[in-house]
């Protein structure tokens, strides 16, 4: 089940939520294969930007199962499963490459609220 550092979690909400990505940012369909010069590209307009930077290296340092965690959690706060659905959670979210994590993350305008929607339905408050 969620076995990630809450306090990992709360770090990458309180970066996401000091970066502004624009709702309207559109993603392409088939987003696994972009290199990352691609998602450089698409996310452009804030590479100059230093919570980008820190969020991007946050969620970079992490490991690979970590940053699982962190995709699955998301889904499920965003509502696209349940709690008791965590595995499958888990499954989908390792469908995204390595190399391209961090860049799914920060691509989400609501990535600090879906986290901490995914950590209240686990019983975490994200309450500083």
């Amino acid at each position: 089940m969620f076995d990630i550092n809450q306090g990992i979690i709360f770090n990458i909400i309180k970066k996401a939520r000091e970066i502004n990505i624009a709702d309207d940012l559109t993603l392409p369909e088939n987003r696994d294969d972009l290199s990352d010069a691609e998602w450089e590209q698409l996310l452009a307009e804030y590479q100059d930007d230093l919570s980008y930077q820190e969020l991007k290296d946050l969620i970079n340092e992490l490991e690979p199962d970590q940053q699982q965690d962190v995709i699955a959690l998301m889904y499920i706060g965003r509502g696209d499963f349940t709690k008791n659905e965590w595995i499958e959670a888990r499954h989908q979210a390792n469908a995204i490459k390595i190399a391209n994590r961090a860049y799914y993350l920060i691509s989400k305008p609501m990535l600090a609220d879906y986290l901490t929607e995914g950590l209240a339905v686990f019983g975490y408050s994200c309450e500083e």
